[in-house]
């Protein structure tokens, strides 16, 4: 029997960016483009396999209205990798996002991922080191599986290290 890896990924950025509908699509494969904001945070359990390797996300959903977060910067404490979700009229964010995951969990491989990309191929994903922006459309499934890849083959490449 294969050994589950499992690790603590908080998935956050600004209200209506989609972070909820990203989790909630790749679990059921439905899209739901009604918005119904997250109040505190939700907890969620992504089973996926990926290089052969059994992985559990935990991902902790965190609501993008801080006066909808519970326990407030609590919930940033020992993650161990981030996505930071926003669309492209909402980039300017992410350095409040990265500040906020850096303070509470430093050096922890996060992915940038932007939002509402219809299929443009000609869009490169760019890595920063610990950090990789991803282009995807959660509407048309479009590479939205690639964050939790390339998080993973950090923290794999950080044990092995």
């Amino acid at each position: 029997m294969t050994d589950i890896k499992k690790y603590r990924c908080l998935l956050v950025g600004n209200t209506k960016v989609g972070k909820t509908t990203f989790i909630n699509k790749i679990i059921t494969g439905k899209f739901n483009p009604n918005y119904i904001p997250t109040i505190g945070i939700n907890v969620i359990p992504l089973f996926c396999q990926i290089n052969k390797n059994n992985v559990i996300f935990n991902i902790i959903d965190i609501a993008g209205l801080e006066n909808n977060r519970l326990l407030g910067d609590a919930n940033f404490i020992n993650a161990d990798c981030a996505i930071i979700m926003m669309t492209k009229y909402s980039s300017n964010m992410i350095r409040k996002w990265r500040n906020k995951i850096e303070e509470y969990s430093p050096n922890i491989p996060i992915a940038i991922v932007i939002n509402h990309f219809q299929n443009d191929k000609s869009i490169n994903n760019t890595n920063y080191g610990n950090k990789q922006k991803i282009y995807l459309s959660i509407k048309n499934s479009w590479i939205i599986t690639e964050p939790f890849i390339y998080l993973f083959n950090q923290l794999d490449s950080q044990m092995k290290s």
